[in-house]
């Protein structure tokens, strides 16, 4: 009884952490599914915060028709931009190329 109270507590944790304005998306809709991310990645799309790298990664996630931006900072990777035209209907699927830092 307590492990499932505990796993409850932590449920409505994460929900109320979560980004509230980020949607899944249904496959027939458009939007955007990120892969091979580092769990710890910061993603933000048209300069607001979606999530991190494990949150985000392979989950189709809404987002309207037209031009939008993402940038994704990585610890150890330099920060990632791109822009993207979405098209009605489309689910884009990305791998961001994150260039790790050279150490000296």
């Amino acid at each position: 009884m307590i492990h499932f109270l505990r796993l409850l507590l932590l449920i409505s944790w994460l929900t109320t952490t979560a980004c509230s304005h980020v949607q899944f998306a249904p496959k027939s809709r458009q939007g955007l599914m990120l892969l091979a991310l580092p769990p710890t990645a910061q993603i933000w799309v048209d300069h607001r915060y979606w999530g991190t790298g494990i949150e985000m990664e392979r989950i189709p996630r809404l987002l309207s028709v037209g031009r939008h931006e993402l940038v994704i900072v990585a610890p150890g990777h330099y920060p990632y931009y791109s822009s993207f035209t979405l098209r009605p209907h489309e689910l884009l699927r990305r791998r961001p190329a994150l260039v790790r830092h050279v150490q000296e």
